[in-house]
């Protein structure tokens, strides 16, 4: 029996539509109480039809019920061309204006035109106000599950005109399907004017063939309120792609809240608006709306346009929600929480979003999560269980350019976040405009495929003087660009404003050329700060194509910047840590622990840690687990670049394990040298040897002019030291004072070139044995010129021998000598003598700087390995030229 009823009413409304308005009667009901449908006692000429367009309107309640006596025979629906309930019109100026109910029980209804249930459209004439009642209800049965059809429009609780204000009430409770023609629209709850409207609408079964849903709507340049309510225990679907669903919509000056609940998905519609403000920007209005789809998703179906939820472009307010289970697929721009349209407008936009599924797009638009482009505040909120992917760009927690208001933007993907192709960017918590930009963005399972990643950045406009925070979080997968990636920022801005940048990833972090944390770009007259906090657990390798900057300043702001790296850093040509940039006036930190190695990829580029090339100050620290290779020049607290720059660095390097190895011609490592006015200090701590540099230079003062003091320490332990040559304490000015540290634990620093000691310069050797250049420290060098002071530092306490400290290749090529030598560790017993002699080492004569342990007789000592061989058969001490310092005791 509801199979033949269900077939009927499409039957039925064929007819309607292939008959002329012309045709249509129009029939009332009569009835000021309650009466039968079928009666045609009740009704103005007799009961309607098909071509019939019926009225109820005069405060009478229609039943129409399967049980009754007038009831024609099983399967008969109550039928009509327009079916109006409580419609108020300027031919109902008087009591009980537009009020009617219709209950139809185990009986359907068709309607072949304009199904309006609470509507008031009377714009001549109305008095006292335009008030408007209607009531639908629907009732299964055996003969019907209590379907209606409408094959125009159906609006429920429609204020469309008046002179005066007043409310328009529409209720509808439909047990079964509600199904349009794709013919008209459901309206539930829209105003056009000054009056208030006020629909419900409740489906049991599905809602589908209307081309656009209105729910909770306020019209353009309208004055009244609107309230909507739609609850569908089925789905809810247009029967073509296209149309558009808006619930809580504001275009007017009044108040519009709106609430759709839908069991078994949202299908078919093009554009989707969830508590949005779009049609008019002069518009003053708010809206709330909410969405729940407890099951099936929402789906586009085809190339839908937009997804938008508490967003707008006007100057009112708006507070959107929705809660989605299932997929929400096929919509190009996906919009939470924003605030758009000109700098001028003032209205605030707020959006919340949980998806219990997939967010896919269709690649070709954007995800925008509380963003602002006006004076307006912008507040979004996405929560997604599964994965995000399909956009184009992803900006969350963004103030757009010329924007004046602030924005909060909080995005949590459970699975990964990615785009189909390589290309795009992100932006979390990005600042262009003046307000406060602040975001979040927590990711489950990696991040990929985007070009351009900014986190608490500030990048588009120089003038822009606002600020941002934003924060990162990738539990697992890593980020990857999947290409050639442009850019990874943290915390780094080119701007007068402030910006926070933090990033904490688990897994791998590569495909980028260049990465920065925590950089004030731009001019020297940009007031910018910028501050940046990067954590990896995996590795960051880059393309060989551009810098790693942690910590840098060109501007009159100060860069902060801090990176922590739990494997391996390789692949950028070259890397800064806490520097001053050319001209700047700002200070710099930097701050970088790398676990494992840091390399490039191949020899060139250039490393530097605490330099200084401003007016400001620099300080840089890196940690390297093991080993540093292929840098071709390393500065640690150094000042190189500008000699008119007044600033200072610090700079501290310490390398755990592996060493530092140019691995080809590499130029330089300095350690707190300067060439300018600025003031340098720099420590480098290295374990596994040094190699393959022309030159190491600690706390030198360059340039005849510089007028810069300059100090730096070396530790080398554990691993050779080979180079061409060594500069320590040497101030070529006279004005600067240069100070330099080198202490040597288990090295052979080998040295083509020169030694070369200045006036301040302090060289340290530990004596662990007897084995040169294994158990303790000592100098091969061509020549080498002494100044300064000497320690030797014993850990044991030896027997009677001989330390060859430094060893030169010729006769006389050692020259100068130390101003002071300190001997530490030895017993008070113990006698000991140290200077310049003359050797055959390898069959040669050379200059050697020897240090002699005497027994604590003043016994005489052995001779050395490397000589023993060459001197036997030779009486005394045959090659002691000569003793350029006294015997002396160890200072207590």
């Amino acid at each position: 029996m509801r199979l033949s009823s269900v077939k009927l009413a499409p039957l039925c409304l064929a007819g309607v539509l292939a008959a002329s308005p012309a045709e249509a009667a129009v029939i009332s009901w009569s009835n000021a109480g309650a009466g039968d449908w079928f009666d045609s006692t009740n009704w103005s000429l007799s009961v309607p039809g098909s071509t019939d367009d019926v009225f109820i309107n005069n405060g009478g309640d229609a039943t129409a019920d399967s049980s009754s006596g007038f009831y024609p025979g099983s399967g008969t629906l109550a039928d009509t061309n327009d079916l109006n309930i409580g419609y108020r019109d300027n031919s109902s100026p008087l009591p009980p204006y537009g009020t009617g109910s219709l209950q139809l029980n185990d009986v359907g209804l068709a309607v072949g035109g304009d199904l309006r249930i609470g509507v008031t459209d009377a714009p001549v004439f109305i008095f006292p106000q335009g008030d408007s009642n209607g009531l639908l209800t629907t009732n299964g049965g055996a003969n019907n599950d209590g379907d209606v059809t409408v094959g125009g429009a159906a609006s429920i609780g429609e204020f469309i005109d008046g002179i005066a204000d007043g409310t328009a009430t529409g209720d509808a409770a439909i047990a079964g399907d509600f199904t349009g023609m794709d013919a008209g629209g459901l309206i539930v709850g829209r105003t056009e004017s000054l009056g208030d409207a006020d629909g419900s609408l409740t489906v049991g079964g599905d809602v589908s063939g209307f081309t656009s849903l209105q729910i909770g709507v306020t019209g353009l340049d309208s004055e009244g309120n609107a309230a909507g309510v739609m609850d569908v225990g089925g789905s809810l679907s247009r029967s073509t792609t296209g149309g558009f669903l808006s619930v809580g919509t504001m275009a007017g000056n009044g108040v519009a809240d709106g609430s759709l609940t839908v069991g078994n998905g949202v299908f078919g519609f093009n554009s989707i608006g969830v508590a949005s403000g779009t049609a008019d920007p002069d518009a003053t209005g708010s809206s709330t709306g909410v969405l729940t789809v407890l099951g099936g998703g929402v789906h586009s179906g085809g190339d839908g346009f937009g997804f938008d939820v508490g967003s707008l472009n006007a100057n009112g307010s708006v507070l959107g929600f929705a809660d989605i289970t299932g997929d929400v697929d096929g919509y190009s721009i996906v919009e939470i929480g924003n605030a758009r349209g000109s700098a001028t407008e003032t209205g605030s936009a707020s959006g919340d979003v949980s998806i219990t599924g997939n967010l896919t797009g269709l690649d070709m638009g954007a995800l925008r999560i509380g963003r602002t482009e006006s004076l307006g505040d912008a507040d979004g909120l996405l929560s997604v269980s599964g994965d995000v992917s399909g956009f184009t760009s992803l900006q969350i927690g963004v103030t757009g350019l010329d924007s004046n208001g602030n924005a909060a933007g909080v995005m949590d993907v459970g699975g990964s976040l990615s785009r189909s192709t390589t290309g795009g960017f992100l932006s979390v918590g990005t600042m262009a405009g003046n307000g406060v930009a602040n975001a979040s963005l927590t990711v489950g399972n990696g991040l990929n495929g985007f070009s351009s990643i900014g986190v608490g950045s500030g990048t588009a406009d120089p003038d822009a003087m606002g600020s941002s925070t934003g924060v990162l979080t990738v539990l697992g997968g890593g980020v990857h660009s999947g290409g050639d990636g442009f850019g990874f920022d943290v915390g780094s801005l080119n701007a007068n404003g402030s910006v926070t940048g933090v990033a904490s990833i688990t897994g791998d972090v590569d495909g980028y050329g260049i990465v920065e944390v925590g950089n004030a770009r731009g001019s020297a007259t940009q007031t910018g700060s910028a501050q940046g906090d990067v954590s990896i657990t995996g590795n960051l390798t880059g393309l060989d194509t551009g810098a790693l900057r942690i910590g840098r300043t060109e501007s009159l702001g100060d860069a902060d910047g801090t990176l922590s790296v739990s494997g391996d850093v390789s692949g950028f040509t070259s890397m800064q840590i806490g520097v001053t940039g050319l001209d700047s006036n700002g200070n710099a930190s930097g701050v970088m622990d790398v676990v494992g190695s840091l390399s490039r990829s191949t020899t060139g580029g250039f490393l530097s840690v605490g330099t200084a090339a401003g007016n400001g100050v620099s300080v840089g620290s890196l940690t390297v687990g093991d080993g540093i290779f292929s840098f071709n020049t390393i500065g640690v607290g150094s000042g190189t670049a500008d000699p008119d720059a007044t600033g200072s660095g610090g700079g501290v390097l310490t390398v755990l394990g592996g060493g530092v190895h140019s691995n080809g011609n590499g130029f330089s490592f300095d350690v707190g040298s300067t060439n300018a006015a600025p003031t340098t200090i720099g420590v480098a701590s290295i374990t596994g040897g040094i190699t393959g540099y022309d030159l190491i230079e600690v706390g030198n003062v360059r340039g005849a002019t510089s007028t810069g003091d300059a100090t730096g320490y070396l530790t080398v332990s554990d691993g050779p030291v080979m180079a061409s040559a060594m500069r320590v304490g040497v101030s070529e000015s006279g004005i600067g004072v240069g100070t330099g540290t080198v202490n040597l634990d288990h090295t052979l620093v080998s040295l083509d070139d020169a030694l070369t000691l200045g006036a301040g310069a302090t060289l340290s050797f530990d004596v662990d044995g007897t084995n040169r250049g294994v158990d303790y420290a000592a100098i091969d060098a061509a020549a080498a010129m002494l100044d300064g002071d000497l320690e030797v530092d014993f850990s044991f306490d030896p027997a009677p021998s001989v330390y060859d400290l430094i060893v030169s290749d010729s006769v006389g090529g050692i020259l100068g000598d130390f101003d002071n030598v300190y001997i530490f560790g030895l017993a008070a017993s113990v006698m000991y003598s140290y200077g310049v002699e003359v050797a055959n080492i390898g069959g040669f004569d050379v200059d050697v700087f020897r240090l002699r342990i005497f027994g604590m007789d003043g016994g005489e000592v052995p001779l050395p390995g490397a000589a023993l061989f060459f001197l036997s058969g030779l009486g005394g001490f045959a090659g002691f030229r000569r003793l350029r310092k006294p015997a002396r005791r160890a200072l207590a």
